[in-house]
């Protein structure tokens, strides 16, 4: 399954999916990495809950490439849905 395939995937059985807060972090930090890259932005104030852990989960994949982040996703992701 390449990238896209999975992240459509993903989109498509989300809500049906009984996902940990943990999981999705690192489903959303892989996602990040994999389409933007390194986290350049600055950390959300810690009254925004949502928007700080989201920032935690991306900042977790720092370093990755692009690349590796992407089959990181695929191979999570692909273990989810099986």
């Amino acid at each position: 399954m390449d990238f896209e395939t999975c992240a459509q995937s993903m989109r498509d059985k989300n809500k049906k999916m009984k996902l940990s807060s943990d999981q999705k972090g690192q489903i959303y930090g892989l996602y990040k990495q994999a389409t933007c890259g390194d986290n350049t932005s600055t950390a959300p104030s810690f009254v925004q809950l949502e928007a700080k852990a989201k920032w935690k989960a991306w900042e977790n994949e720092k370093g990755k490439s692009q690349d590796d982040a992407k089959k990181a996703y695929i191979d999570f992701c692909t273990a989810l849905l099986n």
